[in-house]
């Protein structure tokens, strides 16, 4: 109420209040809340004409909502419309990045998409590799999450042969 009484409702200030708390509701997963605040510091952001990791991170938190709905297809779209933005404004190779392409395996492999889920969670891989080193334990965190999630898929489909070969080829070496 502060930033609102004192900037306006589409003050930059206000934008960072709105996204912070769209975190939290996400985060709680209190999906109508999220969605409302993320969209609107997105809009505030964009009517600032920014393209930035602000923005990007908007869609991620939108896209973890939609996941979290289990709707699938939509946390897709918003996760490409964060890599499309991290794109834009060259944060190709950053950890963030790396967090929306793990975002966009799981929700391919839960829609079916086995091949195209490795390749996103090989992108994630390759990205936090290239920004901290193959023995850092970022890496070893998003690998041991990566497996996580291939074991649990693997087990819902009753030794899916598919995924498992997709498995061997992402962690071979």
């Amino acid at each position: 109420d502060i930033y609102l009484t004192n900037y306006g409702e589409k003050h930059i200030d206000v934008a960072n209040c709105y996204a912070n708390m769209g975190y939290n509701y996400t985060a709680r997963h209190e999906h109508d809340n999220a969605l409302e605040y993320c969209k609107k510091a997105q809009e505030i952001y964009e009517n600032f004409g920014e393209k930035s990791a602000n923005v990007a991170a908007c869609y991620n938190s939108m896209g973890l909502t939609y996941f979290y709905k289990k709707e699938y297809s939509k946390a897709l779209e918003y996760y490409k419309k964060a890599i499309d933005m991290f794109h834009t404004i060259h944060l190709d190779t950053q950890p963030n990045t790396a967090v929306c392409y793990l975002n966009m395996g799981q929700a391919t492999l839960l829609l079916g998409q086995e091949e195209e889920a490795a390749t996103y969670f090989k992108k994630s891989q390759e990205i936090n590799i290239a920004v901290f080193g193959k023995e850092h334990s970022t890496v070893a965190t998003f690998d041991n999450y990566i497996k996580q999630i291939y074991a649990s898929a693997t087990n819902k489909k009753r030794h899916n042969s598919t995924i498992r070969s997709l498995f061997k080829k992402l962690f071979k070496g």
